[in-house]
């Protein structure tokens, strides 16, 4: 039972890296962030809302790499450094 506690302790700071929020040039965040991130979030799979933190949402986000997605596509979309 510890061995699995560890496990998931060590798999949630797995994803916890520092990030540094951007505007990209040309966008703004009243007009582009909400778009940007609702295409993100659609392809990458990321589930959000209620379920997010449900088992459901730990698997699909995390097991599934559906975080790493998500933030490889905002990256791109220059909102994070």
């Amino acid at each position: 039972m510890k061995k699995l506690l560890m496990i998931i302790l060590v798999l949630s700071f797995i994803g916890c890296a520092g990030v540094k929020n951007a505007v990209p040039p040309g966008k703004t965040v009243e007009n582009d962030w909400e778009r940007d991130e609702l295409s993100c979030r659609q392809q990458s799979g990321k589930v959000s809302g209620i379920l997010a933190p449900t088992m459901i949402g730990f698997i699909e986000n995390k097991a599934k790499g559906a975080d790493d997605r998500y933030m490889k596509c905002m990256i791109e979309l220059g909102w994070y450094k």
